[in-house]
């Protein structure tokens, strides 16, 4: 939980640890079980005894005692009067009997909604014990008197539906004006209008008061624990959800948690009917019934948030169609007919919790942080909602668990929870190492990368100045061309015009033949630094041509052997390319004579598709050992300069040894105009 439970990171609970957490909770969970049977017993601490149960509207206790074994469920045949409401001193005839606890749903000459008359007879010693009579809910309004005296009562009963009340009433009421009395004359009156069935569903009890005033306070008090214990976390989780509203799992849980705290309210014993005694019938149940609905739309929007990747958007969306659909009918009808819905949900919220094991089933299989503990918590939620089904379905004589679930529910979810928070702490007390370790070394770095970007901005700079550089190199040696090479080139044909002449002077002939031949050698020495400033296309070369002429003059110059490879002799690129392919090959040369003492350098063009490659090979350096040296001979300002040729034409330069004592430099250029599919 997204830090989310459904993540993945590989903190998860040792295996040794979860083992012994899920020992501790199973351990947990018996004797908790075990403690709230023992709580919700009014016999609790007694030898067991089988209780008696009522035959022909007579049940016979003489002999039982209330000593050793404690109060006792009025339960058996009792003496049933349907569609009649009999009073103490009328006749009693027709009699037919059914079994308490009973829904009239269950009896065939009975309703769903009506009214009917109960008689039991009680027969007990003689004690001087002071006795009291516990009743549950009865549904829905209800009158009983115990030998003519009336005792206890709920709401209004009433044979006309207009002038009826319905009320769900839990009381405890001592019977001190019938101590002594051996037999006890039990008449029940109960109508029901408002709810999809009528009748006592819930057993009275019977039993000396002191029992059964200490069995009442100790239900309440579990409830009020219950209430207050998931009270108070689902408001510690609303808290986290405002302090972090990206998790929103905390916000449904909080949400679930609340949700189920106002089971004890409106539930079984209906605390909240001593908080608001005049809480009307009709509202109290809607809150009952949405409580319910809400909690398991709840519980899918819970592990949806968890396992979004595992949970499908589809199910969700169809839980929340019927949520809302059932939702709808407690608001637009009457209890009488929404209380029908509660079968039909109770299939539907059984799917929705086979769904969610699934899910967690999945999250465990695929090990998903907190998924082991997640998937004990949500089996034993299930196992107590499972058991309250069957419960509030009079299908399973036990009792109400389904806050106990929940409790160990969100006991586990904090666990969990503490998990990611103790693996959150780690990472940020890593991280605070971490930064403390980076702040001691900040300056240090800092400095570090001030000196690198000095270095780039000094190689910028002065690739900038090579740019200017070979712009005004490329200027003058157009300018040169074109004015002193013309001006050369008329004096050469003055010249030989004036010689042609035979008039002249011998003397002055000759001085022509001297300016003549001096103007040779200027037009020679011109165009040699022509050949320098911009060696390709000045006099037609072309880049081939330039190359090697250059490789000539450098061989004339040093003794070595300088090999031109260049299988495509007539190589058409744009001037500013061939220039750059010229430099690069000059520099290359020029770099392998300074640094080194090479005998034999070889010069390769070669065209290739769509790309100009440039290599400049030469038999290495030597050290005294006959080995090449560690580091490269080449760099510096040459290497810059020859990179920048290449990059700025979108290509690439590189260099090192090509072999045991061969070097290379290697420029690499795409041709403008051409692409791969060009030959």
């Amino acid at each position: 939980m997204t830090d989310v439970p459904g993540d993945r990171p590989s903190t998860d609970v040792p295996k040794g640890d979860v083992i012994q957490i899920l020992l501790f909770l199973a351990i947990a969970v018996s004797i908790t079980l075990l403690f709230f049977n023992l709580l919700l017993s009014p016999n609790r601490g007694r030898d067991h005894a089988e209780y008696r149960l009522a035959e022909n509207g007579v049940l016979d206790l003489t002999g039982w005692n209330f000593e050793d074994h404690g109060p006792v469920p009025l339960n058996g045949e009792w003496e049933f009067y349907p569609n009649q409401l009999l009073g103490v001193h009328d006749q009693f005839s027709d009699t037919q009997f059914t079994h308490v606890p009973g829904r009239w749903s269950m009896v065939d000459t009975m309703n769903n909604q009506g009214f009917a008359t109960y008689r039991l007879r009680v027969r007990t010693d003689s004690h001087e014990t002071l006795f009291a009579l516990r009743n549950f809910t009865v549904s829905t309004a209800f009158r009983l008197f115990i030998n003519g005296q009336p005792v206890v009562s709920a709401g209004r009963v009433s044979e006309d539906e207009q002038e009826a009340e319905s009320e769900f009433h839990t009381l405890l009421t001592p019977l001190p004006s019938l101590m002594g009395e051996r037999e006890y004359e039990i008449v029940l009156q109960v109508s029901n209008w408002d709810y999809r069935t009528g009748g006592p569903w819930r057993q009275f009890w019977f039993g000396p008061y002191e029992n059964l005033h200490r069995w009442v306070w100790s239900a309440h008090a579990k409830n009020i624990m219950l209430l207050a214990a998931l009270s108070m976390m689902g408001l510690f989780f609303l808290g986290l959800f405002l302090l972090r509203k990206r998790d929103t799992h905390y916000l449904f849980l909080s949400l679930l948690s609340i949700l189920l705290a106002l089971r004890p309210l409106f539930s079984i014993n209906y605390l909240i009917t001593y908080i608001l005694p005049g809480i009307p019938f009709d509202l109290m149940i809607r809150i009952e019934y949405l409580a319910l609905f809400l909690a398991v739309q709840s519980a899918a929007f819970y592990f949806s948030s968890i396992y979004r990747d595992l949970f499908c958007s589809v199910q969700l969306k169809f839980m929340s169609i019927v949520t809302s659909l059932f939702i709808l009918l407690v608001v637009l009808f009457p209890p009488v007919v929404f209380t029908h819905s509660i079968y039909l949900y109770y299939v539907f919220s059984l799917y929705v919790y086979v769904y969610l094991i699934g899910v967690i089933v999945r999250a465990y299989r695929l090990r998903i942080t907190g998924s082991s503990l997640m998937l004990l918590g949500g089996l034993i939620f299930i196992v107590t909602i499972l058991n309250d089904y069957l419960f509030f379905t009079f299908s399973w004589k036990t009792e109400s668990f389904v806050e106990v679930g929940m409790l160990f529910f969100i006991f586990i979810q904090a666990f969990a929870l503490s998990q990611r928070l103790t693996v959150a702490f780690h990472q940020v007390q890593d991280l605070s190492e971490n930064l403390s370790d980076l702040n001691q070394h900040l300056e240090e770095e800092v400095e570090k990368r001030a000196e690198e970007l000095k270095s780039v901005y000094d190689s910028m700079k002065n690739l900038e100045w090579i740019r200017v550089a070979e712009e005004e190199r490329k200027r003058v040696g157009r300018d040169l061309h074109d004015s002193l090479g013309q001006s050369v080139h008329a004096l050469e044909l003055l010249g030989a015009s004036l010689g042609q002449v035979e008039t002249l002077p011998q003397d002055v002939k000759r001085k022509i033949d001297t300016i003549f031949e001096l103007n040779k050698d200027i037009k020679k020495n011109l165009y040699t630094i022509l050949g320098e400033l911009y060696p390709v296309g000045i006099g037609s070369r072309g880049l081939l041509a330039a190359v090697e002429q250059y490789a000539a003059d450098m061989m004339a110059l040093h003794d070595l052997s300088i090999d031109v490879v260049c299988p495509v002799r007539d190589i058409m690129v744009d001037a500013v390319l061939a220039d750059d392919v010229y430099h690069i090959v000059r520099e290359g040369v020029l770099n392998a004579i300074r640094h080194s003492s090479v005998g034999w350098i070889e010069v390769a063009i070669l065209l290739q598709e769509y790309r100009l490659t440039v290599r400049v090979i030469n038999d290495g350096v030597k050290d005294e050992n006959g080995e090449p040296p560690a580091a490269p001979v080449i760099g510096g300002h040459g290497t810059s300069i020859m990179t920048y040729r290449a990059e700025s034409h979108g290509g690439s330069f590189s260099y090192g040894y090509s072999g045991k004592n061969n070097y290379t430099i290697e420029a690499i250029l795409p041709i403008p105009g051409r692409t791969r599919k060009e030959v």
